[in-house]
C-alpha cells in the first residue's frame, strides 16, 4: 500500500526496462535533507529532514522487482529512475497506487514499430519500382543519418 501525504505527491512513467518516479519535494529543502532508498529492490522511502522534524514523503511496495537505482533532484522535484529486474509493463508503480492500462501501452508499442510507409493495399509495384522506392528511402535514411551527424559541427561552427 502506497503511503503518500497527497493522491498526487508522485508521477511515474516506464519503458518496458525502466520506472522513473518524479516527486515535488517542499520548497527550501536541500538535497542533503533528503533521504531516498530503494529496499530489497521492492521497497521504496523518500523522506525529507527539516530542523526539527522527518517527513515522509512518499513510501509503498513496488509493483514488482528492480535492480540499480539512481535519483536525482532539479527544481524541487526529485526523479528516482529505477531498472526493471524483468522487462515488462506494470499496471502500477506502487501496490495501491493508480493503474494504467498495459494493454495500450502494448498496443502503442507494437504501432511504434510498424514501418513509417507501407504499399497500400491493392497497389502493386514492379521489381524495378520496388528498387527504386528502396534506394529512394535508403538515400533519404543515409542523408538523415548525416545532417545528425554534421548538425553538431554545424552548430558549433556558427559560433
Amino acid at each position: 500500500m502506497a503511503v503518500c501525504n497527497k493522491e498526487e505527491a508522485y508521477t511515474w512513467s516506464q519503458t518496458r526496462e525502466e520506472l522513473t518516479i518524479n516527486v515535488v519535494l517542499p520548497s527550501g529543502i536541500r538535497s542533503d535533507h533528503v533521504r531516498c532508498e530503494v529496499r530489497a529492490g521492492i521497497e521504496i522511502q523518500i523522506s525529507v529532514a527539516g530542523q526539527q522534524c522527518e517527513k515522509e514523503i512518499l513510501k509503498g511496495d513496488l509493483f514488482n522487482a528492480v535492480g540499480s537505482s539512481v535519483w536525482t533532484i532539479e527544481n524541487h522535484i526529485l526523479t528516482l529512475e529505477l531498472e526493471k529486474k524483468q522487462a515488462r509493463f506494470w499496471p502500477r508503480a506502487l501496490h495501491g497506487g493508480a493503474a494504467v492500462d498495459v494493454a495500450a501501452l502494448e498496443k502503442q508499442e507494437e504501432l511504434n514499430r510498424q514501418p513509417v510507409y507501407k504499399i497500400p493495399p491493392g497497389k502493386c509495384y514492379t521489381s524495378a519500382q520496388e528498387q527504386n522506392l528502396a534506394s529512394y528511402v535508403a538515400g533519404e535514411l543515409a542523408n538523415s543519418a548525416l545532417e545528425s551527424q554534421l548538425a553538431p559541427a554545424m552548430v558549433w561552427a556558427t559560433w
